[in-house]
């Protein structure tokens, strides 16, 4: 059963804030999934600083936090471009069920 936008950003809200170990603001105040890469990328700062390599993984990134109004190849494209690929020990997977999505909006742009 596919997750409505407010409870996707509930759960990626209480991920993060369980792996920060400190409270953000509530899941309602991520603005169409833009702040969340703000959160995210505030989380991996101290993670990436050490020597071994870190690595993560989006799962079912076709059908994630991002509202079909948004382009969420365009905000993950944003934040690959402007911080996480400049970080030499972070990996990015991402991944999802949705092959002929994956191949038209990732593979080939």
């Amino acid at each position: 059963m596919k997750q409505g936008l407010g409870e996707q950003l509930l759960n990626f809200s209480n991920a993060l804030q369980q792996a920060m170990g400190s409270a953000i603001p509530p899941a309602v105040s991520l603005q169409a999934g833009i702040q969340a890469f703000t959160f995210l990328t505030e989380f991996l700062k101290n993670k990436t600083d050490r020597e071994n390599k870190q690595l993560y993984c989006f799962d079912e990134f076709p059908h994630g936090f991002i509202p079909p109004s948004l382009d969420s190849c365009q905000l993950f494209g944003h934040w690959w471009n402007t911080w996480a690929s400049q970080q030499p020990r972070l990996k990015v997977v991402i991944c999802g069920s949705a092959a002929s999505w994956m191949i038209e909006n990732i593979i080939k742009q």
